[in-house]
């Protein structure tokens, strides 16, 4: 049986790894962790668009990797946030995310609407932009007829629901 990707992801400051961190230990799955951040930490300087191969291959191997060793994972992103980070920031595309993408799709992605006071971070660039990034994912999902569910609200009841939207999907 293959292994059942479960993804959350959306625009910056949304609750994505709070979210799929909630969700790693509510399902007992393993959660693949964001590897953009480690990356641009460590870089010293801002991000460039070969950058985000480099990115790139490092979340789709660290999925690959998980996919091994269980029947079920949550991801904090994967390679459909690097499109749109391509895009929006590049006008440009990401050899490794297109060749990939399609067979790589989660089977279900836990969308996080920007509803959430914005948190500094150096890393974050858009706080004025979260809801033209999150009409940008829920375009991309679509395009891609990709299943998923938008999570919204504050508190534990954000997490309540995308336990809900996960468990249905689970369960289906």
């Amino acid at each position: 049986m293959a292994c059942v990707k479960i993804c959350i992801t959306g625009p910056e400051s949304s609750g994505k790894s709070t979210l799929a961190e909630a969700l790693s230990q509510q399902f007992s799955v393993p959660l693949v962790d964001e590897k953009a951040r480690q990356y641009l930490l460590s870089l010293g300087r801002k991000h460039k668009l070969a950058d985000l191969t480099e990115i790139a291959s490092l979340q789709f191997k660290a999925e690959v990797e998980a996919k091994k060793k269980s029947k079920c994972i949550i991801c904090d992103t994967d390679l459909l946030t690097i499109k749109i980070w391509a895009e929006d920031k590049y006008k440009a595309s990401v050899g490794l995310v297109e060749e990939n993408l399609k067979e790589q799709l989660a089977d279900f992605y836990v969308v996080c609407y920007p509803d959430l006071t914005w948190q500094q971070d150096p890393l974050r660039e858009d706080e004025h932009r979260r809801l033209e990034i999150f009409n940008k994912y829920v375009e991309v999902l679509n395009e891609l007829n990709a299943n998923y569910a938008i999570i919204k609200g504050i508190g534990a009841g954000r997490g309540e629901r995308a336990i809900a939207q996960v468990d249905a999907f689970l369960n289906r």
